[in-house]
């Protein structure tokens, strides 16, 4: 089956359009984190009841609630009990990210997507389209936006002397002849 140029077109401004939604999550948590464990409490960054990542020096990496932070360390409430670790012991500090804006960029993803294919040559089409090909790219978007958003996670602090994590980035590039992508790997 040979694809017209419309749908030759819509396919790639959907390709385009994914990749600007993985861009935006993955490059989400290549934000700079404070330098500080005592600053955390006071900027507002974490609070007392967070679920919060740490990573010990030893390299083990602890999920729970924060119960306690302070200057000389913190509390977590973890299965079994709490956990305490003292500050100059605790390499790095993550959130994850809410998967709440990943679902909606991603269900604006498929609603796009419909839109663009709603717009072909036969609008009698349109219903069929949203049925059989909308619906599912909603729900898909949706469902792949808060896969992302899981994936992710922002360093609230990282210990002086310790490198950020590699990450990579996706970029849209176009012009009149030429559509891509240029891809980043910082390490």
């Amino acid at each position: 089956m040979r694809m017209t140029r419309f749908q030759m077109s819509v396919s790639r401004t959907l390709t385009v359009a994914c990749l600007g939604v993985l861009s935006s999550a993955l490059t989400a948590g290549a934000q700079a984190p404070d330098p500080s464990l005592p600053d955390l409490r006071s900027s507002g960054l974490v609070a007392p009841g967070d679920t919060v990542y740490v990573t010990d020096g030893r390299g083990q990496r602890t999920k729970g609630r924060l119960t306690e932070l302070s200057a000389t360390g913190l509390t977590l409430a973890v299965r079994g009990g709490a956990r305490d670790l003292r500050s100059v012991d605790i390499v790095r500090i993550e959130r994850g990210d809410s998967l709440e804006n990943g679902i909606l960029i991603g269900l604006a993803t498929g609603i796009g997507a419909t839109v663009a294919f709603c717009k072909a040559p036969d609008p009698e089409a349109c219903p069929y389209i949203v049925a059989y090909f909308g619906l599912p790219a909603m729900g898909g978007g949706a469902i792949l936006g808060a896969l992302i958003d899981a994936s992710v996670r922002k360093t609230l602090y990282l210990a002086a002397g310790e490198r950020s994590r590699s990450r990579v980035t996706f970029s849209p590039a176009w012009s009149r002849t030429h559509k891509g992508v240029l891809v980043g790997w910082a390490f």
